[in-house]
């Protein structure tokens, strides 16, 4: 029996999040689980993911997938086959040591942090786009 794979997932509505979960299914050719991170920010990714799946998706500006005992060949195949045009591509991430530590939020800002530097944006003061 192999080891199941998942998403934990941050700032898509619950259509879309079915849509992700139907299109990495085929994708993947495996039965994935989602985890929804959905309106638990002051939460540490370690409860999160402790808490499993649960049917509360939010739409959010931010969009975060974080694989979940994903293979290197898994994640190359997420990223190729992300869904379509209508759903937002995300900041993709993987689990560490380190940010089962993190809160939500915590995780969302480093990864936003990291976004920016990648794609050389410079940060903007709070409450400006």
């Amino acid at each position: 029996m192999k080891d199941p794979i998942g998403i934990l997932l941050y700032g898509y509505n619950r259509k879309d999040a079915l849509r992700i979960k139907t299109t990495l299914d085929h994708a993947l050719e495996d039965d994935l689980f989602i985890i929804s991170g959905s309106g638990k920010e002051s939460w540490l990714v370690a409860d999160i993911l402790d808490k499993g799946p649960e049917d509360f998706y939010q739409e959010e500006e931010q969009k975060i997938i974080m694989f979940l005992g994903f293979n290197e060949s898994q994640v190359n195949a997420t990223l190729k086959d992300f869904p379509s045009p209508e759903v937002t591509r995300p900041i993709f991430c993987g689990l560490t040591v380190k940010n089962i530590q993190w809160t939500m939020a915590c995780l969302i800002d480093h990864l936003r942090e990291e976004h920016r530097q990648f794609t050389r944006q410079t940060p903007q003061p709070e409450g400006e786009a």
